[in-house]
């Protein structure tokens, strides 16, 4: 029974190595997103780090609508980022740790 434990908690320290491998590297990997209109640009990470913004001189005219575009090219790129983000953790997780009931959350 101690081996079998001492043996989790080896995995499990592997597998928080590897979470934190795998945050880093999402660091790297970038998203980009934009108005229909191509008007404005964004470009984030995976790990949701706004990275750039580009904006056409004919939104800098219209502060509303420019306001309207960055909540809604963010809101998407945001959440883009998030389910790769939560994709490539959930996948390093579960190919390295059997479920354990009340662990789901834990490398969130």
């Amino acid at each position: 029974m101690f081996g079998d434990l001492m043996g989790m908690m080896g995995k499990l320290q592997e597998t928080q190595k590897k979470v934190a491998e795998t945050k880093k590297r999402l660091d790297t990997v970038l998203i980009d997103e934009q108005s229909n209109d191509g008007l404005l640009k964004v470009t984030i990470t995976a790990n949701r780090e706004l990275k750039s913004v580009a904006v056409a001189d004919a939104l800098l005219e219209d502060r509303e609508q420019l306001e309207d575009y960055l909540v809604l090219v963010l809101n998407k790129a945001i959440a883009r980022a998030g389910e790769i983000n939560q994709t490539e953790l959930d996948a390093v997780a579960k190919a390295d740790l059997p479920m354990i009931p009340g662990m789901e959350d834990l490398f969130k």
